[in-house]
Formats: C-alpha cells, sequence, structure tokens
C-alpha cells in the first residue's frame, strides 16, 4: 500500500478516478481505508491506495491523469490544477475550458 493525500474538494470518487481512472474503484478505496460509500473526505486526509491497479481500475486513464498531474474534483473554482468529468464519459474539461479527451 502507498499513501496519497487529498486536495480541498475531492470525494471518494474523485480520488477512484484520479487514481484507479474508473469511478467503480471507490470500492476498493472503501475497503483499503475502513470507509462507508457516503464517506466525506477532508482536504489532508491520507488515503492508502493499492501498489498495483485493482480489477476495477482503468490503467490508462489513471496513468495519463498522474503523468500530466491532473488533480480531479467534482466542484469547479478557480484553480487551473482542476478538471471536470462528465457523466457521460466523453470528455474532461480544464477550467480554461480546453479538451483533455477521452
Amino acid at each position: 500500500m502507498r499513501t496519497v493525500f487529498a486536495t480541498d474538494r475531492q470525494s471518494i470518487i474523485d480520488l477512484a478516478i484520479q487514481y484507479y481512472g474508473a469511478a467503480a474503484g471507490v470500492i476498493d478505496l472503501c475497503k483499503d481505508n475502513g470507509w462507508e460509500l457516503d464517506h466525506d473526505v477532508l482536504p489532508g486526509d491520507a488515503v492508502l491506495l493499492q501498489d498495483t491497479y485493482p480489477d476495477s481500475a482503468n490503467g490508462d486513464i489513471a496513468d495519463y491523469l498522474q503523468g500530466n498531474n491532473v488533480i480531479v474534483v467534482g466542484t469547479l473554482e478557480q484553480n487551473t490544477d482542476a478538471v471536470l468529468g462528465t457523466n457521460d464519459g466523453e470528455f474532461i474539461i480544464t477550467n480554461d475550458d480546453n479538451y483533455i479527451g477521452a
């Protein structure tokens, strides 16, 4: 296991997408951290991650996000490192309206 730290406005789903490349990774995060699905993540919270991607992960997306230092958050505010993903999986938009892709 390795430890990362949550940033402002991140939820469990945001963390699952950022580090496992898929919202389905939320189940692994909850199991590994002893959380319920409705756990509120606070900025600076330590988050345990598996050393290898779980079966629920999409390694290609996770590698892209981590390789480009993308921070996934579900609430948009002016933070040039933050992004939003759509629920239809079509694209991710940065705060400056640039399409990162899908």
